[in-house]
């Protein structure tokens, strides 16, 4: 071991700095249900990462260590952490619909030389989509199909973009919006139950229990539907998932809907206005996102 770590060395004394990057540890693990061994072993990688750094750092080699953790695992590493001062951290919440946009416009300048001239965002999309669809700013209106999700963002452009480019229109149309937006949210239903099936494998196909479903539904609705799939007993846990994932959000005003991402990914927050208003009475509403998926009625 000391052999290869002195080869390593002398290899880095060539490089202008080592980064190490871990992400996806926490891909299999529950919201809020990460057990005690997970904390561990996230705080065991931390301060191996701090002591490859002070070793690198006496040879005079830059070194710097990085975890991608979702919020709710970093606050509970915080909590079992006795010396909580020592983890720096740097939120990447994406929370803010300008921030998605300034994402775009960058990778609209990067792939496309032509549209230097016209670095504002505003002018770009002009020449891009069509500005409007149904009343709204189109921008606006797939970033509220994205769940806050560069990634889906991107994607959910693509499949529009692809639908213009095989009918030859020179920008995106309103009815490449609509029928890319059909394409990714078959999509995204698809890619989440995924996701809620490595976490709990027997709510993996839930989400189409909501086929039909009305937009707008009760507390007391969604509880019969999860309850009829997963029982009485873990229902709550199953609610809580839909929730982490942002397939439902809670109404506050007519026009006013909480989801995951509208709170920072604080499901406290979320679960506190449940109580407030009583779960069963509570009006929630079911993401856009899943809206064309799911045949949901408005």
């Amino acid at each position: 071991m000391a052999k290869l770590r002195d080869l390593l060395i002398e290899y880095l004394e060539h490089k202008d700095g080592l980064w190490i990057l871990f992400d996806n540890l926490d891909k299999g693990w529950p919201p809020h249900g990460v057990t005690p061994e997970d904390v561990l072993t996230l705080r065991c990688l931390i301060d191996a990462m701090a002591k490859i750094e002070n070793q690198l750092r006496k040879r005079k080699i830059e070194s710097h260590g990085v975890v991608f953790i979702r919020n709710d695992v970093y606050e509970l590493l915080v909590e079992n952490t006795p010396d909580r001062g020592k983890i720096s951290s740097i939120t990447l919440d994406w929370t803010d619909p300008d921030l998605l946009r300034e994402l775009l416009r960058k990778r609209f300048l990067y792939t496309d030389r032509d549209l230097l001239g016209t670095p504002v965002f505003d002018e770009i999309w002009r020449q891009i989509a069509v500005t409007h669809i149904q009343g709204e700013e189109t921008s606006q209106y797939l970033i509220e199909r994205s769940l806050m999700r560069p990634r889906a963002l991107i994607e959910l452009l693509r499949f529009c973009r692809s639908h213009a480019v095989n009918l030859q229109h020179s920008r995106i149309e309103v009815n490449d919006i609509e029928r890319g937006e059909e394409a990714y949210s078959s999509e995204l239903l698809n890619n989440i139950g995924f996701e809620i099936r490595d976490i709990f494998p027997s709510g993996e196909n839930i989400l189409y229990e909501f086929i039909e479903a009305q937009e707008v539904m009760s507390g007391e609705m969604v509880k019969e539907i999860l309850t009829k799939v997963i029982g009485e007993n873990e229902w709550e846990k199953l609610f809580d998932i839909l929730l982490w994932y942002g397939f439902i959000g809670v109404i506050r005003e007519p026009n006013d809907t909480s989801y995951i991402y509208s709170v920072k990914y604080d499901i406290r927050r979320l679960k506190a206005l449940i109580v407030k208003r009583g779960i069963l009475e509570c009006r929630f509403r079911i993401n856009p996102a899943f809206w064309l998926a799911l045949e949901v009625k408005h």
